[in-house]
């Protein structure tokens, strides 16, 4: 049997137990509940709350192993000395909750898929949305498909409907009033207004951001990631991308770098707009002769 185990309400380990008969679910609790009530016991000076999981089934321990594996550090207890150590940094629940949500953002997504697959409850999932990024976990979702939408629309021949189907919606009627609510236009009218768009790239929030990085420093960091070349260009305390993968800015001012951030196009350069509760970063290459 394989019991998740949770420290602080983070992903912490697992406790293995094998026994040569079958029990019941009855007695499998029971195991789960001495589990919980021993370790706390044995921590209980210091200040952690450990939870033990109901056991998995194979399908549900290969998941959940595989999120452990990426996620979380080493946790020990030597009940017969009382010694025990943390992990030094756990990883939070919200960032599990990004980078899951990043991985499958083309599926269809709510509270309790994304939930069930970091091991946490919808309710306190959707708290953790509103007081970590003060926006409601829907919405956040939701503005990170219709970014995916308009990079689609402007990049691809796909049709509103395949488009809506390969975003997790189950009706193109729906994703269209979505898409509208946040980008002020429908699909096909969208795709009409950009066809001078040469280059595009969106960038979802990451666990890497920051509160204190910029727009200009989260889309560096991107960058840097996919080795694709960047440029800069200082004046006084403003900084701006003027090429990026070698697509440079014009002098004319026709052709050049745009960036918007959650589907709305900020006033300011990039070094100067915070990317604290922003979901999603969008650059796009204006051609006017393309």
């Amino acid at each position: 049997m394989f019991f998740p185990l949770i420290i602080d309400n983070a992903i912490s380990g697992t406790i293995v137990i094998s026994f040569d008969e079958i029990l019941s679910k009855e007695q499998t609790n029971l195991i789960r509940l001495i589990l919980e009530n021993t370790s706390n016991e044995i921590v209980k000076n210091s200040n952690h709350k450990i939870q033990i999981l109901s056991s998995l089934s194979m399908d549900e321990t290969k998941n959940y192993l595989s999120i452990l594996k990426k996620y979380s550090s080493f946790t020990s207890f030597n009940g017969k000395n009382n010694n025990y150590k943390f992990p030094a940094k756990s990883i939070t629940n919200i960032e599990k909750a990004l980078s899951y949500i990043n991985s499958n953002i083309t599926k269809p997504l709510n509270l309790d898929v994304v939930s069930k697959a970091i091991y946490i409850s919808p309710t306190y999932l959707s708290r953790l949305f509103k007081s970590d990024l003060n926006i409601n976990f829907i919405d956040y979702v939701n503005i990170l498909k219709m970014n995916l939408a308009q990079e689609k629309l402007i990049s691809t021949k796909v049709s509103i409907i395949d488009l809506a189907n390969d975003l997790g919606f189950a009706q193109a009627s729906y994703f269209t009033k979505i898409f509208k609510r946040w980008t002020g236009t429908t699909p096909s009218e969208y795709r009409q207004k950009n066809t001078n768009v040469k280059q595009i790239y969106t960038i979802f929030r990451t666990p890497n951001w920051t509160n204190s990085m910029s727009v200009l420093d989260a889309t560096k960091q991107y960058l840097s990631n996919y080795d694709l070349p960047v440029k800069t260009r200082k004046i006084d305390s403003n900084e701006y991308i003027y090429s990026i993968d070698n697509l440079e800015n014009k002098d004319n001012h026709n052709n050049g770098w745009i960036y918007t951030v959650d589907c709305s196009q900020p006033a300011n350069l990039s070094n100067k707009v915070s990317v604290c509760n922003k979901s999603v970063i969008q650059w796009m290459y204006i051609n006017s002769s393309f």
